[in-house]
């Protein structure tokens, strides 16, 4: 139990150190963060589907028989939510 903590609290720390020094880079340097806004939203995103399409849905087909039609029926409505 002590173990996972201390792995836990690594891994929090360096995903905090991360994001200071992103926050500081991003105020220190606001023009060129401005300018490349863009492509910071691209990669979020890419980060985001990634984990989804990788992690996430395989594992939920795993734990669940009616997942893939949980998903579909999410992907539909989100689709008809914007197209409405």
């Amino acid at each position: 139990m002590e173990h996972t903590f201390w792995i836990a609290f690594f891994w929090s720390s360096i995903a905090a150190a991360v994001t200071s020094t992103g926050i500081y880079s991003i105020r220190h340097f606001a023009e060129w963060g401005k300018k490349n806004t863009t492509y910071f939203i691209c990669f979020a995103v890419g980060v985001l589907i990634s984990a989804t399409f990788l992690h996430i849905i395989p594992k939920s087909f795993s734990m669940n028989i009616q997942a893939p039609r949980y998903l579909l029926g999410g992907f539909l409505d989100c689709i008809f939510s914007i197209v409405s």
